[in-house]
């Protein structure tokens, strides 16, 4: 009887064992600052995770009200709004009992072109007007196709 006992707590141990606490991990590729409508990898690199929960702050407008849930290993995201936005990663452990989280901040600038003519007419855009990036590429093209110079003015 005492043998049955100390195998089902030896069992119990190996088992617990098998299950070990994740330790959640992002990786941001190429960094964490980005420019309008530029796409970020983000990756788990967690160790001991079989699955993953991502939540992505949105800039807070009439299309956005409340932050997006993703649920691959590896996601590709871009902003169409400058600002600094949370993005944070739940791995879970296989047996789906045990979670670390951890959060990164990325931070998107705006991407802004000065166009100006011969003639001194002189217009300012800003990719963040846009709803789409080729939407902003061909409004930098229109500029560009009528004898207008652009140049990038970051900050």
């Amino acid at each position: 009887m005492k043998f049955l006992y100390f195998l089902v707590i030896f069992l119990l141990f190996v088992f617990s064992a098998c299950n070990k606490q994740p330790k959640a991990c992002i990786e941001v590729s190429p960094n964490l600052t980005a420019y309008v409508f530029d796409t970020l990898t983000l990756a788990s690199c967690s160790e001991n995770a079989e699955s993953f929960e991502w939540e992505i702050e949105l800039p807070l407008d009439s299309l956005n009200t409340s932050n997006e849930i993703l649920l691959d290993k590896i996601i590709y995201k871009s902003w169409a709004k400058p600002g600094e936005f949370d993005v944070s990663l739940t791995a879970v452990s296989a047996k789906g009992n045990k979670q670390d989280k951890t959060t990164e901040v990325v931070i998107v600038k705006d991407l802004c072109y000065q166009c100006v003519n011969d003639l001194g007419a002189e217009y300012f855009e800003c990719a963040s007007v846009y709803l789409t990036k080729k939407e902003f590429d061909d409004q930098l093209n229109f500029w560009l196709s009528n004898g207008y110079t652009c140049v990038t003015s970051i900050d």
